[in-house]
């Protein structure tokens, strides 16, 4: 029985590599792939055990062969009949060709430089994928080789086996001695097979062509740390034997460039072990977690030991492995419908941003593969899930989003941001409302609200020049046009009380491309979503919801009392009246009241009313000096031409603050769009600035270096003339003049000149013979 059970086993293996070749060229169209599969992990298994397979066949195909002799009666000679000497030189006539056979060994191993891929020998592991090759490696092939040389020496001595006689003796070792050479004659024909074989591949990989080979050891790497992984889960969670004992090792034996393909290789083949559990329906809730606790604790020790290396690893396939962990995560948080985190410092993070973390390790000079892989993962969210995963994917990508724009900003790279934007349509409802429809295609409220959040968190107001620093310009560029001018109001309502107007030209430009031609509904909508965004962040206690909703209920509502509009919004916003009256223009059509002012100045006749106007007027001629932009703006032309004329209005006060540029166009205002229709004398208004009555004599006094360089610059102009005649007046302007330019260590032509450059590129300037001009009025003068 055990010999039929020997044969048949015998057979199989015989005919096993037919049989793999036919399964090979028509399973798909016959065999269903899961029956193929069955059959691929069986004969898998049989090669990763080929040295004890190969013991066991031998001993088989041994037993097999003495009990076909035995059963047909043979042998057919008797060896004692056969001279000792004919038989001796048959043997080691046999016995030589295996010489050749360990000639050609030795050779493979001369000639095995260069021949390696992802640290193994293809030769080796050709070799040590044979079964013929391990044979002649094991004692039992030692013994038959023995077996083959002295048993023609024992049956010529009549040595007789203990319990036979010597015919039984002899007929025993006659069986023994065939079968022997019976079997180094088979295995030495495998044996030059596989000889012929390895030459070929030999030859292939001389001329590049040997894929298939690496194929296959490709192949093996990812068996091996597949099986590996499951083992280093049952043992239990042994995750660090399979990390330090294993992987470790393993590339400790490589050259550096070769570590890149090994760890992608290995990894993958515990990507596809997982992708084949995660696809089959065993899992139940206690395995499932269970198994995710393994993989948190495996992640932290993988992650922990790639770092080690990140030098001999490409960005390509860093990220390969951080989205494949990604990926199984997602998967798990899926299944267990509960956020994943990993316990470090003392503090715990979601899984998934230390992932990312980890991505972010390789960003110095791959920002851009970054960024393209996040815009890439944002525009894949849908809402297809649960509520809560949805939110934590959102949350996770608004992480990614914060970390890579810290680092674009403080590495000031030059990587491409995203700079998508939603698209804003009208459309008119069943019962004729105008409705605003904003469709984001990109997800670009994602990043953009991170941006948002980045921007608002890191700066605060932002106290530096935005045009000359291209990241943060860029930086705010990348959001949308909604969560745009939600920053920009963020930045004009910030309560720090500090310089707001550094970015006015900037802002403006903005939100003028931005809003123009809007409609009444897409102002309702763009102001609502960033009165939204502001009630989330650190101002929200000063800039209220009841402070937008008056911002915006407001900004149609004509102005007669400046205290009463002032005083509807709370008290704690800390925004001066000229930035609401601005904010409100915003949002409102320039074709609106384009012509009227909104401020009503015949009603204004308080003391706080006039002083709430020179506040008003004195911000906006400041701004002018740095943002000339704000001329164009007709509503704010209308306002300031409204307060100037009120009868108790404070010149002195206005002028005293001003510089030069906002001087001449405070001027130009007077002179041409005031005088002639309040018939004002604009000259008297400018010089009576300098006026100080005491002891009842009239005195002149430049409460400031602009009004002096303001009227050295009248000092040739007609409609000032009859001042210079004053003795008083030309006094005292010599003596400042001196003083100035003592103080300053110039002479009157560098003065003059640097007051040209000064205007040179204002509408309001002087020209170069006013120049000249001036230089010799002032040389009389002085």
């Amino acid at each position: 029985m055990f010999l039929n059970i020997t044969t048949i086993i015998l057979v199989l293996i015989l005919v096993y590599p037919i049989f793999h070749y036919i399964i090979n060229l028509v399973y798909i169209e016959i065999i269903p792939y899961q029956v193929y599969n069955f059959i691929k992990n069986i004969t898998d298994t049989l090669k990763r055990y080929v040295r004890g397979f190969s013991y066991i066949f031998f001993i088989l195909l041994f037993i097999t062969i003495m009990y076909i002799q035995k059963k047909n009666g043979l042998p057919i000679f008797e060896l004692r009949n056969v001279n000792l000497i004919e038989i001796s030189a048959f043997s080691l006539a046999l016995l030589s060709l295996y010489g050749i056979y360990i000639g050609f060994l030795q050779y493979l191993t001369e000639h095995n430089e260069g021949n390696s891929f992802l640290g193994k020998s293809k030769l080796n592991f050709l070799i040590n994928s044979s079964i013929w090759y391990h044979i002649t490696q094991s004692r039992f092939f030692f013994i038959t080789l023995l077996f083959e040389v002295f048993t023609p020496v024992f049956i010529k001595f009549n040595m007789k086996i203990p319990g036979l006689d010597l015919y039984q003796t002899n007929l025993e070792l006659s069986y023994i001695w065939l079968t022997t050479v019976f079997i180094l004659v088979f295995l030495y024909i495998l044996l030059l097979r596989m000889s012929l074989e390895i030459i070929s591949i030999t030859l292939l990989m001389k001329t590049g062509s040997d894929l298939g080979m690496q194929n296959i050891i490709t192949k093996e790497i990812k068996g091996v740390y597949g099986r590996a992984f499951w083992k280093s889960y049952i043992r239990p969670f042994d995750y660090q034997g399979l990390i330090e004992n294993m992987l470790s090792k393993d590339i400790k034996k490589l050259a550096p460039q070769d570590i890149d393909d090994y760890v992608v290789t290995s990894f993958e083949g515990i990507k596809d072990e997982l992708r084949l559990k995660r696809g089959r329906k065993f899992w139940n809730d206690k395995q499932l977690k269970d198994f995710t606790y393994f993989y948190k604790n495996y992640l932290q020790e993988k992650w922990s030991f790639l770092i080690s290396q990140i030098n001999n690893i490409s960005y390509s396939a860093w990220q390969s492995l951080i989205i494949d962990d990604i990926s199984h995560i997602n998967f798990f948080e899926k299944k267990l419908n509960e956020n994943l985190y990993i316990e470090k410092s003392y503090s715990k993070k979601l899984i998934t941003e230390y992932l990312f973390d980890q991505l972010l390790k390789k960003s110095s000079s791959n920002l851009q593969d970054i960024i393209t892989y996040t815009e890439n993962t944002t525009n894949d969210i849908r809402i297809i899930n649960s509520d809560k995963i949805y939110k934590s994917e959102v949350e996770l990508e608004k992480y990614k989003w914060k970390e890579i724009f810290e680092i674009y900003y403080n590495k000031h790279s030059d990587a491409q941001l995203p700079n998508k934007k939603t698209e804003i349509s009208r459309r008119t409802n069943e019962v004729g409302v105008h409705l605003v429809e904003a469709r984001d295609y990109y997800n670009t409220e994602i990043s953009s609200q991170a941006c948002f959040e980045f921007l608002s968190s890191y700066f605060g107001r932002i106290s530096e020049d935005i045009d000359s620093n291209q990241c943060l310009k860029s930086l705010i560029f990348s959001m949308n046009n909604e969560y745009l001018i939600s920053f920009i109001l963020y930045q004009m309502l910030y309560t720090d009380g500090g310089n707001w107007e550094k970015n006015f030209t900037f802002f403006d430009e903005i939100l003028k491309n931005t809003l123009n031609f809007c409609e009444e509904e897409e102002y309702d909508y763009y102001f609502s979503f960033a009165k939204k965004a502001l009630l989330q962040t650190n101002i929200s206690h000063r800039i209220t919801k009841s402070f937008l909703n008056c911002l915006w209920d407001t900004r149609k509502i004509s102005i007669a009392n400046l205290n009463d509009w002032y005083s509807k919004f709370n008290q704690s916003h800390r925004a001066t009246p000229f930035r609401l009256l601005y904010i409100q223009s915003l949002f409102t059509s320039p074709y609106e009241n384009k012509y009227t002012s909104r401020v009503l100045s015949h009603n204004i006749c308080t003391i706080k009313d006039t002083e709430l106007a020179i506040q008003i007027c004195r911000e906006f001629f400041q701004l002018i000096d740095n943002h000339p932009i704000l001329k164009e703006n007709d509503f704010f032309s209308l306002v300031i031409e409204e307060l100037l004329i009120l009868d108790d209005f404070n010149y002195k006060r206005l002028l005293e603050t001003l510089k030069l540029k906002s001087l001449l166009y405070f001027e130009f205002i007077m002179q041409y769009k005031i005088s002639y229709e309040k018939k004002i004398n604009y000259q008297e208004i400018m010089f009576k600035q300098l006026e100080v009555n005491y002891n009842s004599e009239t005195h002149y006094l430049f409460r400031s270096n602009a009004l002096l360089d303001f009227f050295v610059l009248k000092c040739i102009q007609p409609d000032y003339e009859s001042y210079f005649t004053l003795v008083e007046f030309t006094k005292t302007l010599k003596i400042e003049i001196s003083r100035f330019l003592a103080k300053e260590d110039l002479d009157i032509h560098e003065y003059i000149e640097r007051l040209y450059y000064e205007l040179r590129e204002e509408e309001i300037k002087i020209s170069k013979i006013e120049k000249d001009m001036i230089i010799n009025k002032l040389q009389s003068l002085l």
